[in-house]
């Protein structure tokens, strides 16, 4: 219980006695091939987890409760549970048409997953992306 001035009391602020742990890993690697010299091909793998969470909130209540301050904490630290991880996998290559001008084409999957709904709704799914486009060397 903290008390503000004029004796009025503040119940279940618990600002400063919250922890947030949070966790997050990213393994990542990308092969190059040159089978000639304009041309290259390469493979990319990228994982990323992150996890994060807040302790269970102990507040203090008062003995008598007022009507609107009734409020239910139990589940108040999982609104900021998180729990997402996602895989991206992609191909490409480029090949130099001129000593100053380059063509490439990319795709990638990507999969994503969403355990922990709370905080954004479930963003979990999958997508592609196709890319073509020139690269001018100056």
């Amino acid at each position: 219980m903290l008390t503000v001035g004029d004796g009025f009391a503040h119940f279940g602020s618990g600002r400063s006695e919250t922890d947030y742990e949070s966790k997050g890993h990213v393994l990542f690697t990308n092969l190059e091939f040159y089978p000639g010299d304009k041309f290259n091909m390469y493979f990319k793998c990228n994982y990323t987890m992150a996890e994060g969470s807040f302790d269970t909130r102990e507040m203090e209540l008062p003995d008598e409760v007022v009507a609107h301050g009734d409020y239910d904490y139990s589940i108040m630290e999982e609104y900021s549970d998180l729990d997402q991880s996602f895989y991206e996998i992609g191909v490409g290559g480029s090949y130099r048409v001129h000593s100053n001008l380059s063509v490439f084409a990319d795709i990638v999957y990507v999969d994503f997953s969403d355990d922990e709904i709370f905080v954004y709704g479930d963003r979990s799914g999958t997508f592609y992306n196709a890319m073509l486009g020139a690269t001018l060397h100056l």
